[in-house]
């Protein structure tokens, strides 16, 4: 579920669960505590999915009405897949540039879940990609995205 979140909205996300006071069973308790959605829309992530909602809210046990404090144990969970998804995208990054217009496959362990939009949008037709993965020829630079999930990993 966590993966079907934008790279950006994962991120912040995770600086999100970090920073806030997490809730399960609505979207803000009144007195700081929001859910992890709300928490990413206030780390900038901007997004909704109400299907993440009714996952968490079934994940974190809420109660059926009413809200409650996340219990701490669910709100490490999430933040260790939002970490291993951000990682994941990562490396998927990190092998694609090694292996367009070559015919190799990206290493065996490296996740390719989203690697079709990636590929197309770093084809040779844009011009061709370097070891560091920047498209110089179509004005690329490193994904800006990248520095900010790595420091949000580290927990800086």
């Amino acid at each position: 579920m966590v993966d079907q979140l934008p790279l950006a909205v994962r991120i912040a996300m995770l600086e999100g669960v970090r920073a806030e006071r997490i809730i399960a069973g609505g979207y803000a308790d009144g007195t700081g505590g929001v859910c992890p959605m709300l928490a990413a829309h206030r780390h900038g992530g901007r997004w909704s999915f109400p299907d993440f909602a009714r996952t968490w809210d079934e994940f974190a046990e809420a109660p059926i009405e009413g809200l409650r404090p996340a219990d701490p144990v669910h709100v490490e969970a999430l933040a260790d897949v939002l970490t291993a998804s951000i990682e994941d995208d990562l490396r998927v990054d990190a092998a694609l540039p090694d292996t367009i217009g070559t015919g190799a496959a990206p290493h065996p362990s490296a996740p390719v879940p989203h690697a079709p939009a990636r590929v197309a949008a770093r084809s040779p037709a844009h011009g061709v990609p370097t070891p560091s993965g920047i498209d110089e020829a179509a004005g690329d630079g490193p994904r800006p995205e990248h520095a900010a999930a790595r420091r949000v990993v580290a927990g800086r």
